[in-house]
């Protein structure tokens, strides 16, 4: 009997890429022990319908976005494995139950987010925004849009993990210096001239002239940025470029730290509470830019290669690539 695996995601196309990947997939005859069944995320009903109800008693897998499939779990008891579409899964820890793997989408946000972070740094270095201004002034100012050579810019990254690490690689490419923190001890193999890893974060801030946050939300990471801990980067004001989670640092402290000059801009992506509240400082604060969590979007694609090899890795009994470790959290 083939395994039957519940897709629950808005992603378009999701089934129809998995069902193609699983066609080219080794081994041969992946495809026919696997059985796809989409359950609609917006025809749920609270509470849920019968016919749900008895495709969750016996679901073993679930392919699902974590905000949604979270409320489905209490009625999965047989379940053994989730992959979740995103990279972020702490939708999933709202709920008590630790008795099933959980697989991230791993290994296909970074060099989404790397783009998006290169791309504005960049834009800032080579100051893009201020072309309208004069051109609509008919005026050709060449002085106010000098720049500085790259290799003299430090990008320092909060968390070195595949996603930082891959935006680390690219923007070393791009001619900048890169300072990575590291939370695990470092070694001076972990060091490059144009990639640089500490475990020093007072050291990161006050060095770097962009600091990215690519770090998830943990106990260990959630404020750490708050308070007056910014004030470390008063030297070099540099811009913060948040893609990692949004309770890093507390509104109030971000707030604080350009006001104060200690940072000199902010381009954020993530935040505590999403979508950004209108009450919010930060959506007409003159230092702020942002953006509606749209620095990586889980592409249906990407998405089923990483199912794919897993389900793999499932039938075979073997081990799982981007297994979340309930422990730490990450």
């Amino acid at each position: 009997m083939p395994l039957q695996v519940l897709i629950v995601s808005k992603i378009p196309q999701l089934t129809e890429k998995v069902q193609a990947a699983l066609a080219t997939a080794a081994p041969v005859g992946l495809e026919e022990g696997v059985k796809l069944v989409p359950v609609d995320p917006t025809s749920l009903t609270h509470p849920l319908d019968e016919a749900t109800l008895a495709l969750l008693a016996n679901a073993r897998v679930i392919l699902g976005d974590p905000r949604t499939v979270v409320r489905l779990l209490p009625h999965a008891p047989k379940l053994e494995w989730m992959q979740s579409t995103f990279a972020g899964v702490e939708a999933i820890l709202l709920q008590p139950r630790r008795d099933f793997v959980l697989t991230r989408a791993g290994g296909i946000m970074g060099l989404h987010m790397a783009q998006y972070v290169l791309g504005w740094i960049i834009s800032k270095e080579r100051m893009f925004h201020l072309a309208p201004h004069y051109q609509a002034k008919k005026e050709f100012r060449a002085v106010e849009m000098r720049y500085r050579h790259f290799e003299h810019v430090t990008i320092g990254i909060l968390g070195l993990g595949d996603i930082g690490t891959t935006i680390g690689q690219l923007v070393a490419a791009a001619g900048f210096r890169v300072l990575g923190l590291k939370r695990s001890s470092v070694s001076a193999s972990d060091s490059t001239d144009r990639f640089r890893v500490t475990s020093d974060m007072h050291a990161l801030l006050a060095e770097s002239d962009y600091i990215v946050n690519v770090l998830p939300s943990t106990d260990a990471t959630i404020d750490l940025l708050s308070g007056d801990v910014l004030q470390a980067c008063k030297a070099k004001a540099p811009c913060l470029i948040n893609v990692g989670r949004g309770d890093v640092v507390d509104e109030a402290s971000l707030v604080r730290a350009l006001d104060r000059g200690w940072l000199a801009s902010a381009v954020l992506d993530v935040f505590a509470v999403e979508p950004l509240p209108a009450q919010s400082e930060l959506w007409a604060h003159p230092k702020v830019t942002v953006t509606p969590h749209v620095a990586a979007l889980s592409m249906p694609e990407d998405v089923a290669s990483v199912f794919v090899r897993n389900v793999a890795q499932f039938q075979a009994k073997s081990a799982f690539e981007y297994v979340f470790d309930w422990a730490k959290g990450y």
